[in-house]
């Protein structure tokens, strides 16, 4: 009788390790995955800007590309480089919406004129 609840013990706590193990490894793999989408995006947007304008891209400009992990913000900055004719006007935009300053509306949307209202 003591044997049969000891091992049914032991099979609920493996169970139960398992299925902790098995949650924490998907939660791993989707962190990866978005690092790793994020950082494809981080790096298309500097290969980009060094193509568009024709140059190395700065220090801040670069710093503020690598901070940012939102994918939807990251692609919305490549597509300004289609819009934008200096290198100063992205990183003047790319300052005024990045999730490490906290600016822009609640979803990081900007306009190309430098005001952030829509």
């Amino acid at each position: 009788m003591i044997d049969t609840v000891v091992e049914k013990f032991e099979w609920t706590e493996s169970e139960i390790v398992n299925d902790w193990l098995r949650r924490g490894l998907k939660e791993g793999e989707a962190k990866g995955e978005a690092r790793g989408e994020a950082r494809g995006k981080q790096d298309l947007l500097i290969k980009l800007i060094e193509k568009r304008y024709k140059g190395s891209i700065t220090y801040d400009l670069s710093d503020l590309i690598r901070k940012e992990t939102d994918p939807e913000r990251l692609d919305r900055w490549s597509l300004l480089t289609l819009e934008l004719s200096t290198m100063q006007e992205l990183q003047n935009q790319i300052m005024a919406s990045s999730s490490s300053n906290h600016q822009g509306d609640a979803n990081g949307n900007f306009s190309t004129n430098g005001n952030n209202s829509h």
